[in-house]
């Protein structure tokens, strides 16, 4: 299996994309570019960089941002972005965005855009909408980044050239008809990286996939095809076969308590099936080995 398991569950979509900004901010200026977004002029040779935490730690959580680019360069004003991330629609984020934009132009003094990254083209519509503050000419507009501003990177070698941007790409387009070949070229990219960022970027680039994109990788990686990916076949046949160990355990609890005329509870079924830690499994399998009852084995 291609997919890694309980990685693959546990990454969280939001979190990915914010930690990709964070690597490399440069990618917001660049997708802003491309989007040609009226009223906003980045000059060529400008720099991006993150905000220090301590600027962003000094408004309340329910205020924070996912994230404060400063943008400056030689001749250039400096100048700011708040970042977020929105895979969903959230009428609380309309309220408080205006609250963001106004707090990090008073924290750095200077101007402020809100750039928001909406893969989705429906919740790109929903965010574009302009948000009435109440106050005479204050009407905040976001900037939106929609699905149309991150291109779609379908060939390994424009993918290596910026292979973030083909991870985004990925993340933004791996269910739609051209998936396959934007997952393809993205780890085809990814798999010349060092071993650290190449187990988590492949991670991201799979769980956007569609599940059908998955197996055709799947498939053309058993017929020996696409040699470039032999590297990440050995990170996922890692993270499966800790899996596999976890799935056989997960049938042992069950089947120990089977054997032993032990009714158990749909509930607890779903719970020993879900788990993929395997030291967990270790104990529930001793305890349902000399268990009276099924709640002997899941409780304390």
């Amino acid at each position: 299996m291609l997919r890694a398991g309980a990685m693959v569950q546990e990454s969280r979509p939001h979190e990915v994309w914010v930690e990709l900004f964070r690597q490399e901010p440069g990618l917001v200026l660049a997708l802003v570019r491309r989007a040609r977004a009226r009223g906003v002029g980045i000059p060529k040779r400008v720099e991006a960089a993150v905000v220090g935490s301590e600027v962003i730690k000094s408004r309340p959580e329910s205020l924070r941002a996912d994230l404060v680019i400063r943008v400056r360069g030689p001749g250039a004003a400096r100048s700011a972005m708040v970042v977020e991330v929105q895979l969903g629609e959230d009428a609380d984020k309309r309220l408080k965005w205006p609250a963001y934009v106004a707090g990090v132009r008073a924290e750095l003094a200077c101007p402020v855009v809100l750039v928001v990254v909406a893969p989705r083209a429906d919740v790109a519509r929903w965010a574009r909408m302009d948000i009435e503050t109440g106050h005479p000419g204050f009407v905040l507009r976001p900037v939106v980044l929609g699905p149309e501003a991150i291109p779609v990177i379908a060939d390994a070698r424009t993918a290596r050239r910026d292979v973030r941007l083909a991870v985004l790409s990925a993340m933004a387009h791996g269910r739609g008809e051209r998936g396959y070949d934007v997952g393809l070229a993205a780890l085809r990219a990814v798999a010349l990286l060092d071993e650290g960022r190449r187990g988590d970027y492949a991670t991201y680039v799979l769980d956007a996939l569609d599940d059908a994109y998955v197996q055709r990788l799947e498939d053309a990686m058993e017929q020996g095809e696409y040699r470039e990916l032999t590297s990440l076949e050995r990170h996922f046949i890692e993270k499966g076969e800790a899996k596999g160990k976890a799935e056989a355990m997960q049938h042992g609890v069950l089947r120990v308590l089977a054997a032993r005329g032990i009714d158990v509870p749909d509930e607890m079924r779903d719970r020993v099936l879900a788990c993929g830690d395997v030291r967990q499994l270790e104990l529930w399998l001793t305890r349902a080995a000399t268990a009276e009852r099924a709640d002997d084995v899941l409780g304390g």
